[in-house]
């Protein structure tokens, strides 16, 4: 039911098709799917990363965690906020740790659970 480890969940959103996710804005749908999206891009760009068991190489490579992601997409996005950042930086560690099945089967987030993909509505210039 769930993507099997972060490789897995980008090829999903590149397909187009549906993966389940954490809710992390709550401030509505397009905000949401901007961590979303900001979330799918750091896994991306780090799901190669072998993350450093050493606390001071850990802490080294949690400040540069998705700050070329950021800046790769923020313009595109419409600009992120730095509460967005911080939860699709969250979310993205948070599944690149720990696995995708582990976040999901948390009791504290089943309500939270959201399914999402690469697919939403997006205004054209005839519609403005």
């Amino acid at each position: 039911m769930y993507p099997t480890n972060v490789k897995e969940a980008v090829e999903l959103w590149d397909k187009g098709e549906t993966i389940w996710s954490i809710e992390m804005g709550g401030l509505g749908p397009g905000y949401e799917q901007a961590i979303q999206l900001l979330m799918v891009e750091i896994l991306r760009d780090h799901c190669n990363d072998i993350i450093p068991t050493d606390k001071k190489e850990h802490e080294d490579w949690l400040k540069t965690f998705g700050e070329k992601t950021v800046h790769r997409i923020n313009e595109t996005a419409g600009g992120y906020s730095g509460a967005q950042v911080g939860a699709a930086k969250n979310l993205a560690y948070q599944f690149l740790v720990n696995g995708w099945g582990k976040i999901m089967a948390m009791k504290d987030l089943k309500d939270r659970k959201i399914q999402v993909s690469n697919f939403w509505p997006k205004a054209t210039k005839e519609a403005k």
